[in-house]
């Protein structure tokens, strides 16, 4: 009996997506330290398992959801003026709810 094909995205974790996901943990905890909870959602991409991460924050009565690519968060996973960047855009559509 042989396995059927897959025919979805890959189900590889490359280096970028294992970068990716170090990213979001940075994010993560620069967002906690100013009081907004996150929950993160990882969306495949063309040919890659992971290419673009949705991330909600919550925070009082305001909730809103974000997406960054994955490569950004990469580059976040070794550079903490790009986990400031992408957090403080996270927060900017955050605070754009709140009003």
């Amino acid at each position: 009996m042989s396995q059927p094909e897959w025919e979805g995205p890959s189900l590889e974790v490359d280096a970028t997506a294992a970068a990716a996901a170090l990213g979001c943990l940075r994010v993560s905890a620069w967002m906690r330290r100013i009081g907004l909870d996150s929950a993160w959602r990882f969306m495949p991409g063309p040919g890659v398992a992971f290419g673009l991460a949705r991330v909600t924050l919550r925070g009082g009565e305001v909730e809103v959801e974000v997406g960054f690519a994955a490569e950004d968060l990469a580059v976040a996973a070794e550079d903490a003026e790009a986990v400031g960047e992408l957090a403080r855009q996270a927060v900017a559509a955050w605070r754009s709810r709140e009003i």
